[in-house]
C-alpha cells in the first residue's frame, strides 16, 4: 500500500512539476513576445524621431543659410538677386517635402501616419510654416525695391524685421526637436 501511495504521489509531482514547466514556458514566452513588440515598436518610434529630426535641422540649415546672407551688410541688391531667393526656397520646399514624405510610417496598431505637419499643433503647424514663407518673399521683394531705389534705411529696417522672422522660424524647428525627443520615449513606455 505504502508503494502504491509512493508511486501516486510520485506521479502526481511529475504531473506538477511537467505543468510548472509548461506555465513557465508560457510566461516565459510571453514575456518574450512583449519585449520583442517594445523593441519593434522603439525602432519605429526612434526612425520616426530621426526622421522628424532630420526634417528639422534641414530646416534649420535653410534658414542659417538664408540668415548669412541677411546679416551680411554687402549683400545689397547684386549678392540678394544672385542667391535667388525664389528658386531656393523652391528647392527648399523639394527638399522639405521629401523629408515629410520620408517620415510618413504605416504603424504596426501603435503608431499611425505620423508627418511633422500636424502632429504637434493641427492646422496650426501649417499656417505658421505658409506665414513664414510668405513674410519671408514680402520682406524679401521689399528690401529688393527699396536697395534699388536707394533707399538705405529702409532696407536696414526690412533687412532687421526679416532677420527676426527667419530667427523666429529657427527656433520654432529648434524647438520641435526637444519635442520629438520626447515623443520617443512617451511612445516606448
Amino acid at each position: 500500500m505504502d508503494k502504491l501511495n509512493d508511486l501516486n504521489f510520485g506521479q502526481v509531482l511529475a504531473i506538477v512539476t511537467v505543468l510548472s514547466s509548461a506555465i513557465s514556458v508560457i510566461i516565459n514566452k510571453l514575456f518574450e513576445n512583449r519585449q520583442n513588440i517594445l523593441k519593434h515598436r522603439r525602432i519605429i518610434a526612434e526612425k520616426i524621431i530621426d526622421a522628424k529630426i532630420d526634417a528639422c535641422v534641414s530646416a534649420i540649415k535653410y534658414y542659417g543659410t538664408f540668415l548669412n546672407y541677411l546679416y551680411n551688410s554687402k549683400s545689397t541688391l547684386e549678392s540678394l538677386e544672385n542667391y535667388e531667393y525664389s528658386a531656393l526656397l523652391s528647392e527648399s520646399q523639394k527638399s522639405y517635402e521629401k523629408l515629410l514624405q520620408k517620415i510618413q510610417f504605416e504603424g504596426d496598431g501603435e503608431f499611425h501616419k505620423i508627418s511633422l505637419f500636424y502632429d504637434f499643433y493641427g492646422n496650426k503647424d501649417e499656417e505658421i510654416a505658409e506665414k513664414i514663407k510668405k513674410s519671408q518673399k514680402e520682406y524679401f521683394q521689399y528690401i529688393i525695391e527699396a536697395s534699388k531705389s536707394g533707399n538705405l534705411e529702409r532696407e536696414k529696417e526690412l533687412r532687421l524685421k526679416l532677420i527676426k522672422t527667419t530667427d523666429e522660424a529657427m527656433n520654432y524647428f529648434k524647438g520641435m526637436i526637444k519635442v520629438v525627443r520626447d515623443d520617443l520615449n512617451k511612445n516606448t513606455q
